[in-house]
């Protein structure tokens, strides 16, 4: 029986709840918490190290890295055990609050998540078959033996450290230093005796202030702030998490053998370099796959970039749909399971059914459209949502602000997000004599007008393909741009001006830097 692929993709949780929502919210939390700290480090109330949070550090910052990279239910739980462990040992009311919220929050995704993944096994049904090889662990031994001597050694280097930290404490003498310098985070103390020593302390200090500090020999530290080795514990913690999951995907690779599996057969279409697209046998987008290994594919639709051309610009019919090939898909029939493809008794390779984002519908965007009036060069054409440019401008500089008055620095993540948004609103297309400039994410395409295909008209947009592989870049319509960028098209053919298209990496990583680097320091 085939796959109900309407039901199956509708009992799945949207994607963007892990990789959208939880993001924010985490970083909502990390906001709020980082906001309501109470003051700095002081001779009263000095920064000790706290082991607790050495170990809870780890699934703070693993939530959002495991979120991102497709582990959404790990995420969770590492979002909710950082929770916990915040409500045991913080005392910032504010940050119990937050973490909390989040971490039911979390906690209840985690489990929505694997009541979906259930009701999609159930749906997807599939009749059972037994693999005729076991499949490879999908990892090198000798790194997970690695990763976890690197987290003994830290464990052990702790102990070691702690314990010179301890014995340098017990001799130390106490004694009032002068701040006698100061070059950015680094700070410059003159001791009684004349001798003076630099140190990097977390607290600013300006020339003149006079600071308690224990000295032992050449061992000195400041008061309210004591030497911190517990990133030992960090390190060997998050290693030893690292083994585990490299573990736990290993166990999901060889649970595949020995036991029957559920299967389907689906048709696979290549969708991109190391992807493949999962159809039902009707045509419909199931799932994509992240490959290692060969699976035969259909042959490409057009014989080379200027039969594309034509199909593009509409002056021949779209080439029939070609006979996909059919594979057996085993395993975990749901979003992130693991499963194996196989070609008869054949394993090809194992690997995780992702959500499909995008449009993989067969069908060209829009419309053709034809060539215009002659237009005078050069020229630069601006985004009509200039506008809404402006305005994230005048955000993201709001935010610097705020953040140069004391608002807590990780609002500069929403700020350069902004940015970012008004840099390609506020840019425009240059239209040459021989080619046209576009900026599209991170980097800035010069494509000469012979290597433009056309130009088709989807909405409110223009998709513009260009390029020996039929690359596609949307932007905004702006009247008249479609038939002026194909007339340029013909006009250059005319021309016969030859040259590849280029492509550079933009501005935008650099403003991105210097913008953060603005509000930090």
């Amino acid at each position: 029986m085939p796959v109900d692929v309407e039901r199956w993709v509708a009992a799945a949780v949207p994607w963007w709840i892990p990789r959208g929502v939880l993001l924010l919210g985490w970083a909502a939390a990390l906001a709020i918490a980082l906001g309501a700290e109470a003051g700095g480090c002081t001779v009263a109330t000095p920064c000790d190290p706290d082991v607790s949070f050495a170990f809870a550090v780890v699934l703070l910052l693993a939530a959002p890295v495991l979120l991102l990279v497709g582990q959404p239910v790990a995420g969770c739980l590492a979002a909710a055990g950082f929770a916990v462990l915040d409500l045991l040992f913080d005392d910032v009311v504010a940050a119990n609050v937050a973490f909390g919220a989040y971490g039911v929050v979390c906690f209840l995704v985690a489990v929505w998540i694997m009541r979906a993944r259930a009701e999609q096994r159930h749906i997807a049904g599939g009749r059972l078959v037994g693999l005729s090889s076991p499949v490879s662990w999908g990892l090198s031994p000798v790194l997970v033996v690695l990763f976890a001597v690197l987290g003994a050694l830290a464990f052990l280097s702790y102990d070691g450290a702690s314990a010179e930290v301890d014995e340098h404490l017990r001799v130390a003498s106490r004694m009032d230093a002068q701040v006698v310098a100061v070059q950015g985070v680094d700070v410059t103390l003159e001791l009684p005796g004349g001798n003076r020593i630099m140190v990097d302390p977390l607290e600013q200090y300006a020339v003149g202030d006079r600071v308690p500090v224990l000295v032992d020999g050449p061992w000195v530290r400041l008061v309210a702030e004591p030497e911190d080795v517990t990133w030992r514990l960090t390190l060997g913690f998050a290693l030893y998490l690292l083994v585990f999951l490299f573990l736990l995907r290993a166990w999901q690779r060889r649970a595949l053998w020995g036991r029957p599996l559920p299967s389907v057969r689906l048709c696979v279409e290549a969708v991109g370099v190391h992807r493949i697209l999962l159809r039902s046998p009707d045509g419909r987008p199931l799932a994509l796959l992240r490959v290692d290994a060969d699976v035969p594919v259909a042959p490409p639709p057009f014989t080379d970039a200027a039969h594309f051309g034509r199909v593009w610009r509409g002056e021949e019919s779209p080439p029939p749909p070609p006979d996909l090939p059919e594979v057996t898909v085993a395993g975990e029939l749901n979003h992130g399971g693991r499963v194996a493809v196989l070609v008869g008794d054949e394993i090809l390779m194992s690997a995780v059914l992702r959500p499909v984002r995008g449009r993989f519908d067969r069908a060209l965007p829009g419309t053709p459209v034809s060539a215009g009036s002659p237009v005078s060069l050069p020229v630069s054409v601006r985004s009509p949502a200039r506008w809404e440019g402006l305005l994230l401008l005048a955000l993201a500089v709001g935010l610097l602000i705020a953040v140069r008055s004391g608002v807590s620095g990780f609002v500069l993540l929403l700020g350069a997000q902004c940015l970012v948004g008004a840099w390609y609103r506020l840019r425009p297309l240059r239209l040459s004599h021989t080619a046209l400039t576009v900026h599209a994410g991170l980097f800035v395409y010069h494509v000469p007008w012979t290597q433009l295909h056309g130009v088709r008209r989807d909405g409110r947009r223009l998709v513009l393909a260009f390029g020996p592989h039929g690359d596609l870049i949307t932007v905004p319509d702006v009247p008249g741009l479609g038939g002026s960028l194909m007339w340029l098209r013909a006009r250059g053919s005319i021309a016969g001006f030859r040259a590849p298209v280029s492509r550079s990496l933009g501005l935008v990583p650099l403003i991105v830097v210097l913008y953060l680097v603005t509000g930090l320091l």
